[in-house]
């Protein structure tokens, strides 16, 4: 079966809406950024605009059933069609809080820092009267905390790294849907990444993945094997 049939499979009972028309706050190279307006565009255009509605719900139906991104509900992603370029598809991020084992486990205590030191201390305190003694006594309680954030750091990274997975798979399995794009054009999925200690520690705020649709057709139709396909990928996070 056909990728564009798989999609429209996908895409199931959805009301189909309009493609995203406007800017796009996104780095493409220097690319102007220029969206097709729809109420003047030939059918040809109106034919892209479809596929670019099908690509970007089936990427929301992907974040939404996502066992590893926590994204809004309904349509996550949006689609912009870019002349000069090709497709973008965004969507905001954030890891999955799967249980209450992972959120601060301490009751009636906070953390906070001052430089390199950790201090613990209750609602009734100010962490600024705080002296060394005072961090002695809590050190069973900051030992155990050091212990939860590694185990959380852990946890988040297996979670971001199948989430990665889940979108490299829609690109690489749905992209030459995109039919009506030409061989050089490119479709980007466009990650803005929140709401996680994960990203912040590693100065993380976007994950760009593009391919070219050259190759994704190669792929498609068996020329190129998958590995090939994943190697020309380009993937960014910044």
């Amino acid at each position: 079966m056909s990728n564009i049939n798989r999609m429209s499979e996908l895409a199931g009972s959805w009301v189909i809406r309009g493609a995203v028309v406007g800017a796009l706050a996104f780095v493409t190279g220097g690319i102007p950024m220029v969206a097709q307006a729809q109420d003047d565009e030939a059918p040809a255009n109106r034919k892209l605009m479809r596929q670019v509605d099908l690509m970007e719900r089936v990427t929301s139906q992907m974040l939404v059933d996502s066992p590893n991104f926590l994204v809004s509900s309904g349509l996550p992603a949006q689609g912009l069609y870019i002349e000069e370029f090709g497709v973008v598809i965004s969507f905001n991020a954030a890891l999955v809080e799967k249980d209450q084992e992972w959120k601060w486990p301490w009751s009636g205590y906070k953390v906070t820092r001052d430089g390199d030191r950790v201090i613990i201390y209750t609602d009734e305190e100010d962490p600024e009267d705080l002296d060394d003694e005072d961090a002695e006594d809590r050190e069973e309680i900051y030992e155990d905390y050091k212990n939860w954030k590694s185990k959380r750091a852990e946890r988040d990274a297996k979670l971001y790294k199948r989430g990665k997975q889940e979108i490299l798979e829609i690109l690489v399995d749905y992209g030459d849907g995109m039919r009506r794009l030409a061989d050089d054009q490119w479709i980007m999925m466009a990650a803005f990444l929140r709401n996680s200690d994960f990203f912040e520690k590693r100065d993380i705020s976007h994950l760009v993945m593009k391919a070219r649709m050259s190759d994704l057709r190669a792929y498609g139709d068996g020329t190129i094997e998958e590995d090939e396909m994943i190697s020309r990928v380009v993937i960014q996070e910044y």
